[in-house]
Protein backbone atom coordinates (compact mmCIF):
# COMPACT_ATOMS: atom_id res chain seq x y z
CA UNK A 1 0.00 0.00 0.00
CA UNK A 2 1.54 3.05 -1.31
CA UNK A 3 1.51 5.87 0.60
CA UNK A 4 2.26 10.06 -0.16
CA UNK A 5 4.87 11.37 2.66
CA UNK A 6 2.81 13.61 4.74
CA UNK A 7 4.14 16.72 3.84
CA UNK A 8 3.04 15.71 0.00
CA UNK A 9 -0.47 14.15 1.22
CA UNK A 10 -0.43 17.90 3.36
CA UNK A 11 -0.15 20.02 0.29
CA UNK A 12 -2.45 18.37 -1.88
CA UNK A 13 -4.94 18.69 0.91
CA UNK A 14 -4.39 22.39 1.20
CA UNK A 15 -4.64 23.05 -2.68
CA UNK A 16 -7.48 20.65 -3.13
CA UNK A 17 -10.34 23.47 -2.99
CA UNK A 18 -9.80 26.90 -3.65
CA UNK A 19 -12.16 29.79 -2.93
CA UNK A 20 -13.24 32.18 -6.12
CA UNK A 21 -10.19 34.37 -5.62
CA UNK A 22 -7.51 31.81 -5.76
CA UNK A 23 -7.02 31.23 -2.23
CA UNK A 24 -7.11 27.91 -0.52
CA UNK A 25 -10.52 27.22 0.77
CA UNK A 26 -9.63 25.64 4.26
CA UNK A 27 -13.32 25.08 5.31
CA UNK A 28 -13.42 22.65 2.25
CA UNK A 29 -10.43 21.15 2.95
CA UNK A 30 -11.57 20.39 6.97
CA UNK A 31 -14.96 19.11 5.23
CA UNK A 32 -12.97 16.60 3.20
CA UNK A 33 -10.46 15.55 5.96
CA UNK A 34 -13.86 15.00 8.14
CA UNK A 35 -14.95 12.26 5.61
CA UNK A 36 -11.96 11.08 5.24
CA UNK A 37 -11.71 10.52 8.94
CA UNK A 38 -15.34 9.32 8.98
CA UNK A 39 -14.73 6.38 6.60
CA UNK A 40 -11.36 5.60 8.16
CA UNK A 41 -13.35 4.30 11.30
CA UNK A 42 -15.95 2.88 9.35
CA UNK A 43 -13.66 0.94 7.77
CA UNK A 44 -11.72 0.20 11.50
CA UNK A 45 -15.09 -0.52 12.82
CA UNK A 46 -15.55 -3.23 10.12
CA UNK A 47 -11.77 -4.72 10.87
CA UNK A 48 -12.54 -5.11 14.71
CA UNK A 49 -15.30 -7.24 13.73
CA UNK A 50 -13.26 -9.16 12.03
CA UNK A 51 -10.71 -9.79 14.12
CA UNK A 52 -13.09 -10.55 16.60
CA UNK A 53 -14.49 -13.19 14.28
CA UNK A 54 -10.82 -14.00 13.43
CA UNK A 55 -9.90 -14.66 17.03
CA UNK A 56 -13.33 -16.96 18.16
CA UNK A 57 -12.04 -18.97 15.33
CA UNK A 58 -8.47 -19.10 16.62
CA UNK A 59 -9.32 -19.95 20.07
CA UNK A 60 -11.79 -22.70 18.54
CA UNK A 61 -9.20 -24.01 16.53
CA UNK A 62 -5.96 -23.54 17.17
CA UNK A 63 -3.41 -22.87 20.22
CA UNK A 64 -3.10 -19.62 22.37
CA UNK A 65 -0.28 -18.19 20.60
CA UNK A 66 -2.69 -17.84 17.11
CA UNK A 67 -4.91 -14.99 18.31
CA UNK A 68 -1.85 -13.12 19.08
CA UNK A 69 -1.96 -11.29 15.64
CA UNK A 70 -6.09 -10.10 15.41
CA UNK A 71 -5.55 -8.89 19.29
CA UNK A 72 -2.51 -6.82 18.40
CA UNK A 73 -4.73 -5.60 15.50
CA UNK A 74 -7.21 -4.34 17.41
CA UNK A 75 -5.12 -2.77 19.69
CA UNK A 76 -3.76 -0.32 17.27
CA UNK A 77 -6.80 -0.22 15.69
CA UNK A 78 -7.92 1.71 19.56
CA UNK A 79 -5.35 4.29 18.73
CA UNK A 80 -7.45 5.52 16.53
CA UNK A 81 -9.54 6.53 19.15
CA UNK A 82 -6.74 8.43 21.27
CA UNK A 83 -7.64 12.06 21.09
CA UNK A 84 -4.91 14.83 19.30
CA UNK A 85 -4.27 17.89 20.71
CA UNK A 86 -3.01 20.84 18.88
CA UNK A 87 -0.58 23.58 20.23
CA UNK A 88 -1.69 27.40 19.91
CA UNK A 89 0.99 27.71 17.35
CA UNK A 90 -0.94 24.86 15.12
CA UNK A 91 -4.42 26.78 15.41
CA UNK A 92 -2.39 30.01 14.56
CA UNK A 93 -3.88 30.51 10.90
CA UNK A 94 -6.63 28.52 8.90
CA UNK A 95 -3.31 27.77 6.75
CA UNK A 96 -1.18 25.41 9.78
CA UNK A 97 -4.43 24.37 11.50
CA UNK A 98 -5.81 22.62 8.48
CA UNK A 99 -2.12 21.28 8.27
CA UNK A 100 -2.14 19.79 11.58
CA UNK A 101 -5.33 18.16 11.08
CA UNK A 102 -4.83 16.40 8.25
CA UNK A 103 -1.70 15.32 10.28
CA UNK A 104 -3.92 13.45 12.36
CA UNK A 105 -5.90 11.94 9.63
CA UNK A 106 -2.77 10.53 7.93
CA UNK A 107 -1.85 9.01 11.00
CA UNK A 108 -5.44 6.99 11.41
CA UNK A 109 -5.22 6.07 7.79
CA UNK A 110 -1.40 5.00 8.60
CA UNK A 111 -2.67 2.82 11.34
CA UNK A 112 -5.72 1.15 9.78
CA UNK A 113 -3.01 0.36 6.93
CA UNK A 114 -0.88 -1.78 9.84
CA UNK A 115 -3.99 -3.24 11.16
CA UNK A 116 -4.67 -4.76 8.13
CA UNK A 117 -1.56 -5.67 7.52
CA UNK A 118 -1.31 -7.48 11.07
CA UNK A 119 -5.05 -9.30 10.35
CA UNK A 120 -3.57 -10.54 6.91
CA UNK A 121 -0.51 -12.25 9.06
CA UNK A 122 -2.97 -13.91 11.59
CA UNK A 123 -5.26 -15.19 8.52
CA UNK A 124 -1.90 -16.70 7.29
CA UNK A 125 -1.13 -18.04 10.74
CA UNK A 126 -4.65 -19.50 11.12
CA UNK A 127 -4.54 -21.02 7.64
CA UNK A 128 -0.52 -22.39 8.08
CA UNK A 129 -1.47 -24.07 11.51
CA UNK A 130 -4.17 -26.01 10.16
CA UNK A 131 -1.96 -27.80 7.45
CA UNK A 132 0.45 -28.22 9.39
Amino acid sequence: MPMAPLSTYQDAIVDRYKSPDGTPDYERSWSYLDKILAREIGKAGGLLTFNAVLIAVALATGPWWSVICPVVACLVLLLLMGVSRETPTDMATPRTDCIAASKTVWQGMSLVDVAIIISAIGILVLGVQRWV
